[in-house]
Formats: C-alpha cells, sequence, structure tokens
C-alpha cells in the first residue's frame, strides 16, 4: 500500500513541477564566490600580483571560463613571466573552447616559461 501511495506523490510532484524547480538562465560560474567577470577584471588590473591572481581563477574555472579566453591570450604578451606562465596554465583548463584561439595566436614557450 505504501509503494503506491508514493509513486502517486512523485508523479504529483513531477506533473506539478514543484519537485525542482529548474532556473530561467544558466547558472554562472563562481570562484571564491566571485563570477568570472571578476577574475577578468583581476587579470586586467596594473598590479601584476593582481594579475596573477586572476589568471589563477581563471584557471580554476576550468572550461566555464570559455569567455575568458580573448583577455588570456592578451596576458600571454604581459611584462610579467609568471602572469604569462599562468595565463597559458589557464588557457589549457580552459580546454577545447580556448583550443581554437591558441592555434590562431601561437605560444612563445620560451617567453611563457616562468621564473622558477
Amino acid at each position: 500500500m505504501r509503494f503506491p501511495l508514493t509513486v502517486a506523490a512523485a508523479f504529483i510532484l513531477v506533473a506539478s513541477g514543484r519537485c525542482a524547480p529548474v532556473p530561467d538562465s544558466p547558472v554562472e560560474a563562481h570562484y571564491r564566490g566571485e563570477p568570472v567577470d571578476y577574475w577578468i577584471a583581476r587579470l586586467k588590473a596594473k598590479d601584476w600580483p593582481m594579475r596573477i591572481d586572476g589568471a589563477r581563477g581563471l584557471g580554476m574555472l576550468g572550461a566555464d571560463a570559455w569567455s575568458a579566453v580573448p583577455a588570456l591570450l592578451d596576458a600571454l604578451d604581459d611584462d610579467e613571466t609568471d602572469v604569462r606562465l599562468w595565463a597559458a596554465t589557464a588557457l589549457g583548463k580552459v580546454g577545447k573552447s580556448a583550443a581554437k584561439a591558441i592555434r590562431q595566436n601561437p605560444i612563445d614557450l620560451q617567453s611563457a616559461g616562468g621564473s622558477r
């Protein structure tokens, strides 16, 4: 007797759309409570430690940071070696969505080699 009631209750919840609300728009990815745009702004900051932090944050977001590919490509020309290194690392973590952009703008591995 309990099983048919459970099935009936589940059917009613699903039919009424009350069991799991579906968001109207896709959920934006966050790292440390901040969205992709925040990390892009840090990547473009004047202070090089902030730029490194921005690149690292975008790398932690991985494929969810696909919208940051142009900014990461720009960061490959940064004066700071570590910024270039972290930008290249972040592009690798973004994955396939960055592959086409990297093919169009080859990375100079010598200049992105890091100082450590």
